[in-house]
């Protein structure tokens, strides 16, 4: 059963439950970040894994004493108004054993930061990108080295967007 519990460290407490012997993850994403701080066009953005769920993380059966022995684990979320764990709920738990595309457990992220380079695009060709949790297939109007610029559907209006190329999952 999936528990989950809160930290203000995630990382180092889903570290800490594994060195226990408990299997366990917090929920991860890439966020797209600049090399340097000030804004200057040759400033390449980087990909670093941050934690998308803050403050929470998640674990298979731990036990109780054993937890609250833990320097980065707080308390036990519960579901309930009772005072005993509960744990996480069957869709719930589904949900983040298996995350959505774009979130990772933090036990794979070298497997995400190391994806291959994204396609070479030029203008005229059709991509597929995920924008606000819906997938697109459109064309392309520029490309500027970094982002690329084209049209969706949206509220009714066909409106221009600037696309990273890092984002594009597939060029034709």
């Amino acid at each position: 059963m999936l528990y989950a519990f809160t930290s203000a460290h995630p990382l180092k407490a889903a570290a800490e439950f594994r060195e226990a012997k408990v299997e366990a993850f917090a929920i991860c994403m890439l966020d797209r970040r600049k090399a340097a701080r000030s804004v200057r066009k040759s400033t390449a953005s980087v990909q670093k894994p941050i934690v998308a769920l803050q403050g929470y993380v998640f674990a298979v059966s731990p036990d109780a004493w054993m937890v609250s022995q833990m320097k980065h684990v707080r308390n036990a979320v519960r579901f309930t108004a009772g005072g005993r764990w509960q744990p996480v709920p069957t869709r719930e738990a589904e949900w983040l054993q298996n995350p959505p595309k774009g979130l990772f457990h933090d036990t794979e992220i070298p497997r995400f930061l190391n994806r291959p380079a994204p396609p070479v695009v030029k203008a005229g060709d059709v991509i597929r990108f995920t924008l606000a949790a819906q997938e697109h297939e459109r064309p392309v109007m520029s490309v500027d080295g970094q982002t690329l610029l084209t049209e969706i559907r949206l509220l009714g209006r066909d409106v221009r967007v600037r696309i990273a190329m890092d984002q594009v999952e597939v060029a034709a």
